[in-house]
């Protein structure tokens, strides 16, 4: 979800593989009537993320590191999460549920520095999507701290699959370590794994351009299709790993290939659509406040009609591509305001 531009060029398919991968955050996150649509989603949409994340990770010292994400990860995070409690205070102050300071600022400012995507006993989390920025800097922070003591990839492997078994072992203590360390445990495979393709991408991309969609993308699809039918629902902001955290490894790695031969079928995209997979970031912690406005406009104005408290499949797709061009006025503000504050220096 970060500038995946190299010099001045950008890579098309990785900039599709993400449009994509936002968009099935922003469906996973309507309230629909079909269950099964947001486990089938929540199997590989954020193995995806952390994945493409490592694909376009660059090598640096720890301190570099530590530097460099606060700057691109966690300043971002703590500027989404004021700005979107600020518009929840001003428009949707009920969505806090608990009145009074406690519930409109102390509880949301514990949740700024619990920086986990869900509510606890003594925090609100008013943006849970900004939990995927916590996590990544702790995956970026873990990466360079493998590479100070081994370069060789086996161990690298190893050290991660440890790692992915010790947060199956915290998950089953009931403990959930703040600031999202422990989602970046759970994670960090599959961004090792964008890693270790950074040396193979050129061959991948060949791979991925010469393969006919038809009969390995219905193939893929099954496999998410079982895994999210036997294996539940998988969730790495909570730690939920399923019933089988091996089928979570599986069904993700499946998800990256579904998506990321599917976006290398795509030659160009048009300049809009860039700027929307440019600003993953912001979409991702705008996304849910505006979604929720723009499905109460719905539904008060009779243009989508409620199923026993939920939305159709097809009214979580309208609902989405408004919420994704929506996000855009945001994305377009932070640009002004970002270009304003260069040309001032």
């Amino acid at each position: 979800m970060q500038d995946l531009s190299n010099g001045n060029t950008r890579i098309t398919w990785i900039d599709a593989a993400k449009l994509t991968g936002i968009f099935l955050v922003l469906l996973g996150h309507v309230t629909c009537t079909s269950y099964f649509l947001k486990v089938f989603i929540y199997t590989f949409h954020m193995p995806l993320f952390f994945f493409l994340s490592g694909l376009v990770e660059k090598k640096h010292s720890l301190q570099e590191t530590i530097i460099h994400s606060a700057k691109k990860l966690l300043i971002p995070y703590v500027l989404l999460y004021l700005c979107v409690w600020a518009f929840i205070l001003l428009f949707l102050r009920n969505l806090l549920g608990e009145p009074g300071i406690q519930g409109k600022i102390i509880k949301p400012l514990a949740g700024l520095f619990i920086g986990l995507g869900y509510d606890t006993p003594y925090s609100i989390m008013v943006a849970p999507p900004l939990w995927f920025l916590p996590a990544l800097f702790w995956c970026k922070v873990i990466n360079s701290i493998v590479n100070k003591f081994s370069e060789n990839l086996w161990i690298k492997t190893l050290f991660a699959a440890i790692l992915f078994a010790f947060s199956v072992v915290i998950k089953k203590t009931g403990f959930h370590p703040y600031f999202s360390i422990g989602a970046a445990f759970m994670a960090f495979p599959f961004f090792f794994m964008g890693i270790t393709c950074q040396k193979i991408r050129e061959k991948a991309e060949t791979i991925l351009y010469s393969l006919p969609v038809r009969p390995l993308a219905p193939m893929l699809f099954a496999i998410i299709w079982i895994i999210a039918k036997f294996n539940g629902e998988i969730d790495i902001n909570s730690m939920g790993f399923g019933k089988n955290p091996l089928l979570l490894l599986i069904g993700g790695v499946a998800g990256i290939i579904l998506v990321c031969h599917f976006s290398t079928s795509i030659k160009k995209l048009p300049a809009f659509l860039n700027f929307y997979a440019q600003n993953t970031i912001i979409i991702m912690g705008f996304h849910q406040i505006i979604g929720i406005k723009i499905s109460q406009v719905l539904y008060k104005t009779g243009l989508l009609q409620l199923n026993d408290g939920k939305f159709s499949i097809r009214a979580a797709l309208i609902i989405s591509i408004i919420e994704l061009f929506a996000c855009g006025l945001p994305a377009i503000f932070v640009k002004l305001f970002n270009d304003y504050a260069r040309h001032s220096k």
